[in-house]
């Protein structure tokens, strides 16, 4: 099963994005049979819910100074040797537990470019104005991901 992890804050502003994005997606992701998981910061359980033939495709806001709203895919071995990917809101980063506690799935990081990670309850107005696009973004690479990974038996495309 392919199984796509959003990872967030709420209370902080563009940290958010890839929740809202996941939530704006995950009618069509079911339909494309992708189990769509809103682990906001509670990285470790979501860690542990993949099982072991699961691929995995971790949803998450980065802040590398790109553009805001630009996205980034990396398979998760790359990310886990990003250093950008060192540093998270949600206690020790996935990347961080994953190499910790010896986790060992294959998948893939797509990231969304964050224009600010602050306290807030909303996206920044700079995301919001892009979010459209941000989850059409979004969608076209989770189907890249599916098909370059030949996923297409698990996907309902």
């Amino acid at each position: 099963m392919i199984k796509l992890l959003a990872i967030g804050n709420w209370l902080m502003t563009d940290d958010a994005v890839a929740l809202e994005v996941a939530g704006r997606l995950s009618k069509r992701l079911k339909k494309m049979n992708i189990d769509v998981v809103f682990g906001e910061t509670d990285c470790m359980s979501c860690l542990l819910l993949p099982e072991v033939d699961d691929f995995v495709i971790i949803l998450d806001a980065m802040s590398t100074g790109a553009e805001p709203g630009s996205i980034l895919m990396l398979n998760l071995e790359e990310a886990a040797t990003q250093p950008f990917m060192t540093f998270s809101q949600h206690e020790m980063s996935v990347f961080e537990l994953i190499k910790v506690y010896n986790i060992n799935f294959k998948g893939s990081l797509i990231g969304i470019e964050a224009a600010q990670i602050c306290p807030g309850e909303r996206l920044s107005s700079g995301l919001m104005s892009k979010l459209p696009e941000i989850c059409a973004k979004t969608e076209t690479a989770i189907i890249r991901i599916i098909e370059e990974n030949g996923m297409y038996s698990d996907a309902v495309m």
